[in-house]
């Protein structure tokens, strides 16, 4: 079987949002203001716990069981100062994300869970964004049965639609004859970035196509979005069937040309007929920037728009006219903007999502890419290492320190119970040997002192005189022996050194 490889670039150019079902709990993120701009760094959940400091107020948070708990485990996080975490992922943010967090952190309300924020697809080798070929095949598709159902579809009076409409135009059953489906000759490979590429947050609103006194009903989402002017590059390879009983029955085959020129009047008609829908809502139209060389316009991704992943002429759009009730209709009714704040009202800053450019690369400009994107793991894997190098420092440096606290608290730990040995032996000394001891002890305090003195006169003589040396030499420590004494204190010296003989 034979094939042909066309490799392709695909540039952003309005943010794309390819969902993987994951999403960032407001408790796995940190934001980090700079400036006026924000980053919001996403950790592994195990790595972050392991690294918090207040370790007390984590396990009293972990103790209820209430959202009031996650509100303050999230604000927690945002004290800690994690510098030596490696965040999974660090994302833009617009400012107004950071204000509308802190607001609902203090807040009374429960939209906690509205700042999980829906994950696009990231690389599992090293968290920069991809994009599935799946998401790329799916498009193209879209634009080809749509040129097929203008075509075949108008010319053989199809009024079938959904999965009927393309079994008919590619002549297969998907219940009992997928192999037969010509799509399965043509493979997308999973587009990966050139260098690096960005994702942003961004609030998804939803505006009605003809304004009226009712906003549109749809809440507000917070997506991370693969951003703008981001470069990705893969293939897609077309395999030619096999002839004659070999070819499985197909009867339909997918040409090169036509698969490119499907895209072209597909998304080309759509981006058109989306602007003249933006304008008459009273928005901007999207306007792509100039690209150099020729390209042709796809959409993918989330909030692509119902026209965009259907066949025209063979649109059936749910639209919901109440909670349980709907309609069908060959246009939908609202748009899923991206913006930068949860109710903006600057109409010009919103922008459709999923717009990309796909450009086909010759071979040179192609091994350019997967030359510069190998430069560029070199690059990575030497900052990782140094990273690595950083961290491995740090924790070292960590636990001499706390191998020289932990020796020092054994030390003390042993002389107290050194200590505590002593003064069990000194329970069985007579009492005078107890209190000359009791002198060189760092714990003596002076009333003991006076306590010893009282006692004096008990002692036989011989042992009065050890006591009283003793007594001498604490009160020359403490300065109470010589100079402007207290009445009671200079008779005490003067008894001493009549004890003493002096």
């Amino acid at each position: 079987m034979t094939h042909t490889t066309i490799p392709l670039r695909i540039r952003v150019l309005s943010p794309v949002h390819i969902g993987t079902g994951e999403a960032y709990e407001p408790y796995r993120y940190k934001i980090h203001a700079n400036n006026g701009s924000c980053e919001v760094y996403v950790y592994d959940s195990l790595t972050l716990l392991e690294n918090l400091t207040d370790r007390e107020r984590f396990e009293a948070l972990c103790t209820r069981g209430d959202i009031k708990a996650l509100k303050d485990l999230a604000a927690l996080i945002q004290r800690e100062p994690l510098r030596d975490v490696q965040p999974l992922i660090k994302l833009r943010a617009p400012e107004q994300f950071r204000a509308d967090f802190n607001q609902m952190l203090t807040s009374e309300g429960t939209n906690f869970k509205q700042y999980a924020l829906d994950a696009t697809v990231h690389s599992p080798l090293d968290s920069r964004p991809i994009i599935p070929g799946s998401a790329v095949k799916g498009a193209f598709r879209t634009a080809y049965i749509n040129r097929l159902a203008q075509e075949e579809g108008n010319r053989r009076g199809l009024n079938n639609n959904g999965r009927k409409l393309e079994e008919a135009l590619l002549s297969f059953n998907s219940r009992h004859e997928l192999y037969k489906d010509p799509f399965r000759l043509v493979t997308f490979s999973d587009f990966r970035p050139v260098g690096v590429a960005h994702t942003k947050i961004v609030y998804a609103v939803n505006r009605k196509k003809h304004p009226s006194e009712r906003a549109a009903s749809g809440p507000h989402q917070i997506l991370e979005t693969i951003a703008e002017d981001a470069e990705f590059f893969g293939t897609v390879t077309i395999k030619d069937p096999l002839h004659g009983r070999h070819n499985n029955g197909q009867a339909h085959t997918i040409k090169y040309s036509e698969l490119l020129s499907g895209l072209k009047e597909f998304y080309s008609g759509e981006h058109r007929r989306e602007n003249e829908e933006l304008e008459t809502a009273g928005l901007y139209p999207f306007n792509p920037p100039e690209i150099a060389g020729n390209y042709f316009l796809c959409r993918i991704g989330r909030h692509s728009g119902a026209e965009c992943v259907t066949v025209e002429g063979h649109r059936r759009i749910k639209i919901k006219t109440g909670r349980t009730s709907s309609v069908t209709s060959d246009k939908s009714t609202t748009f899923w903007l991206a913006a930068e704040e949860r109710s903006p009202r600057d109409v010009h800053r919103l922008t459709p999502f999923g717009w990309v450019a796909v450009t086909i690369l010759t071979d040179d400009q192609y091994k350019e890419y997967l030359e510069e994107e190998q430069r560029f793991l070199e690059s990575a894997d030497k900052q990782d290492r140094a990273h690595a190098d950083l961290l491995r420092s740090r924790l070292q440096q960590r636990q001499a320190e706390q191998e020289a606290r932990r020796r020092e608290q054994e030390q003390e730990e042993r002389r107290a119970a050194e200590l505590k040995e002593e003064k069990e032996k000194r329970k069985t000394l007579p009492q005078i040997e107890q209190y000359i001891l009791r002198f060189d002890d760092p714990d003596f305090e002076e009333q003991e002192a006076h306590k010893f003195y009282r006692e004096l006169d008990g002692f036989e003589p011989d042992q009065q005189v050890r006591l009283a040396e003793k007594l001498k030499d604490y009160f020359i420590k403490i300065g109470k022996w010589e100079g402007n004494l207290a009445p009671k204190q200079k008779k005490k010296v003067e008894k001493l050194k009549a004890v003493l003989g002096e």
